[in-house]
């Protein structure tokens, strides 16, 4: 299998409709390797979305040095730096849901105020900041 990114994974696996496709596509998937690291995710859907790091950093608040650190897999980003990663390249809550995966870090719920308004906020395209405002209004603490 050549190298896919997730999303177009995702798209051929939504195509499977048996179990030996679903074997299939398994079996190709033991052969073509191991999981993304959160840096090659991140790279990823950088370049996905033609957004440099600079850019990156800017959008997302993150201390420019803090920010190539976590793309060069020396430092490991809190959830906090996480969602702010995935509002500033404007993913959906899907993706931010595998992001998170891929991070080791916790689920967004809908159950917890905090989450519910971090996804709203992920549906409406929304800034870190105008997050950060949203959250405010709604007593939560601010992404950090």
């Amino acid at each position: 299998m050549m190298k896919k990114t997730t999303d177009e994974l995702l798209n051929i696996l939504t195509s499977v409709h048996s179990e030996a496709e679903l074997g299939n596509f398994v079996g190709k998937l033991e052969k073509s390797g191991r999981v993304p690291s959160f840096p090659e995710y991140l790279k990823e859907k950088m370049q996905e979305r033609e957004l440099e790091a600079g850019e990156l950093w800017r959008a997302a608040q993150i201390p420019r040095s803090y920010g190539y650190n976590i793309l060069s897999g020396v430092r490991k980003p809190r959830r906090d730096k996480v969602l702010a990663l995935c509002l500033a390249l404007n993913l959906s809550c899907e993706e931010t849901q595998r992001v998170l995966k891929v991070a080791g870090a916790g689920a967004l719920y809908p159950r917890r105020q905090r989450d519910a308004v971090i996804m709203f906020s992920l549906r409406k395209g929304l800034s870190v900041m105008d997050t950060n405002i949203l959250l405010d209004e709604f007593s939560q603490e601010p992404l950090g």
